[in-house]
């Protein structure tokens, strides 16, 4: 198994010493010095290469950052070269290991038959932990009150939004939208300072009284776009988490078109009379939502369901994450692409693009690409797949 992400501290290790005894030898920070690193990191390229284009690619900013680190060791001033402990640190965020930041690991065995074959390459993503500052949360908490939602399901839906305020902190906005018959916004986007706090708990309190008694089905997809159009037109979004909670307690047929497919959408079937199938539709049409049904009306469940996801969604640490993957020229094909349930777009050129949409601290996407490679008349080392990735967070910029 080819396991990349091993090699960047041997790697930052080896080129910082080589840089170094390469200084060693011209104490002076000159042009001599500058043409030692220019050398020291052709050799390099040239060690890459032979192991894969696109590991020289994953490791060219670490190539360049050891290179920086290297020139401080060797400052004239030896009240300015860093200690073993901040050269340790500095290699450390060489290594993709900052706050915030996606690691790829390709898996693969590198060897392969002469015979035209199929063979599989695994990619796994993994998101590192974050420590930053949160960028805060705008969530939508879309409400059935249509008839099914009679007294004491009300209570429980009441008990689980109370239980989201409290854990909303200040930077944190949140809007309320009800649906029946017909879609009401109760609240446009309100941040949880101490006075809105009561507003909403007001406002919560009331929805015991405002819930249908008569019979009518639910409207849904005015529901969600309303809560669309809430996200849409926030006068300040840059790198906030957005989020949309459909809770549903009555059956639906609504089978169109989505218009809300770049925002999370988290449905909840409450109890036995809902429309699984339509409220899994909905989750799966958005990038990274998904459906939870809490049949059981007599216990907390719901809250608990709830919780879950607030939990995930406080703790987002990366945001738009896209993985493309393309055959490489010489005759190898991209025969499939597996990725679950997430969103792919073929084009022309064969560029295959799978969009993730938010990772939380530490999670892993696993993709498995499957190449058609033809035969070849004698052994030799090739380039099959080409891989890359973009994403955006608080402390890594979108690369």
């Amino acid at each position: 198994m080819d396991n990349i992400s091993a090699a960047p501290r041997v790697l930052s290790f080896q080129l910082l010493n080589e840089i170094t005894n390469g200084f060693s030898k011209d104490m002076k920070i000159g042009a001599g010095s500058y043409g030692n690193v220019y050398k020291v990191h052709a050799n390099w390229k040239k060690r890459l290469q032979t192991t894969s284009i696109y590991t020289l690619q994953q490791h060219s900013e670490q190539v360049k950052r050891c290179i920086e680190i290297a020139l401080s060791c060797v400052d004239a001033d030896r009240h300015k070269r860093p200690s073993i402990g901040a050269i340790i640190n500095m290699l450390n965020e060489t290594e993709g290991n900052k706050p915030g930041s996606v690691q790829m690991v390709i898996k693969n065995n590198k060897m392969a038959p002469l015979l035209e074959h199929k063979k599989k390459v695994m990619l796994q993503l993994a998101c590192s932990d974050y420590t930053g500052d949160w960028p805060g949360l705008d969530l939508v908490a879309v409400l059935d009150i249509s008839f099914g939602m009679f007294s004491p399901k009300m209570e429980k839906v009441q008990t689980a939004l109370r239980f989201i305020m409290r854990k909303l902190s200040p930077i944190d906005r949140i809007s309320i939208i009800t649906f029946s018959g017909f879609v009401r916004e109760l609240c446009s986007l309100r941040q949880m300072t101490a006075a809105s706090q009561l507003d909403l708990d007001e406002l919560i309190e009331s929805l015991g009284d405002t819930h249908v008694h008569v019979y009518s089905e639910s409207n849904i997809e005015n529901a969600l776009l309303v809560g669309v159009k809430v996200l849409a037109e926030r006068k300040v979004s840059s790198g906030r988490v957005v989020a949309i909670m459909l809770m549903s307690a009555s059956p639906s047929s609504w089978v169109g078109e989505c218009s809300w497919t770049n925002v999370p959408v988290y449905t909840f079937g409450y109890g036995t009379n809902v429309s699984p199938r339509v409220l899994n539709s909905i989750a799966i049409a958005s990038i990274g939502g998904m459906f939870s049904h809490v049949q059981d009306t007599d216990s907390g469940d719901l809250t608990i369901a709830f919780s879950q996801c607030l939990a995930g969604l406080l703790t987002i640490s990366v945001q738009d994450l896209e993985l493309m993957v393309a055959a490489v020229g010489g005759g190898s094909v991209i025969v499939n692409v597996t990725a679950g349930s997430y969103r792919r777009k073929h084009d022309a050129s064969g560029l295959v693009t799978i969009s993730f949409g938010d990772l939380y601290r530490r999670e892993v996407r696993n993709v498995i690409v499957e190449l058609h490679l033809p035969a070849t008349v004698s052994e030799r080392d090739a380039d099959i797949l080409k891989v890359s990735y973009s994403y955006t967070s608080r402390s890594v910029s979108k690369r």
